[in-house]
């Protein structure tokens, strides 16, 4: 059974539309096999992972970079080769393997802010008091209960 994106009725914000050819995806890590000759941030061989709106570079998420996302409405990494704005990539650092870093850029990232959205920015969300509840047991829950670990808080699963 195709997913709402495949199937064309994932209709999430008034910005985004979807033509009717979709390279699907939008999490992914590999390594540089070409770039671009004004190129200087990266090099031929490096290990990148994409970030999933390709504009939104810092703060909040702005209407414009709706437009920008990785699998819908851009093309997704679902592909070979696919080529990036070399603000689009984030370097992979060695103690990640491909797998492990192409679980990060939407579920690690969805999680770490559903924690952190609103704690005042220095501010530690450990607390020995405060018990955190994923629900389900797909990667946002699971990079959830490692990320709340981490920071000393009790999981419930």
């Amino acid at each position: 059974m195709a997913g709402p994106v495949c199937n064309g009725t994932y209709g999430h914000h008034k910005s985004v539309s979807q033509g009717s050819l979709l390279v699907p995806c939008s999490d992914m890590s590999g390594i540089i096999a070409s770039k671009g000759k004004n190129v200087s941030s990266w090099s031929k061989g490096q290990r990148v992972a994409s970030i999933f709106n390709q504009t939104h570079q810092t703060g909040q998420i702005r209407e414009k970079d709706m437009t920008s996302g990785l699998g819908l409405p851009l093309p997704g990494v679902l592909t070979e080769y696919r080529v990036f704005p070399a603000d689009g990539l984030v370097a992979v650092p060695d103690y990640l393997s491909d797998e492990e870093m192409s679980c990060l850029p939407i579920a690690g990232v969805t999680a770490w802010t559903s924690m952190n959205w609103m704690q005042p920015l220095g501010k530690s969300i450990s607390d020995s008091n405060t018990i955190v509840l994923f629900q389900g047991t797909g990667g946002v829950a699971i990079n959830g209960l490692q990320i709340a670990k981490a920071c000393g808080l009790k999981g419930k699963l």
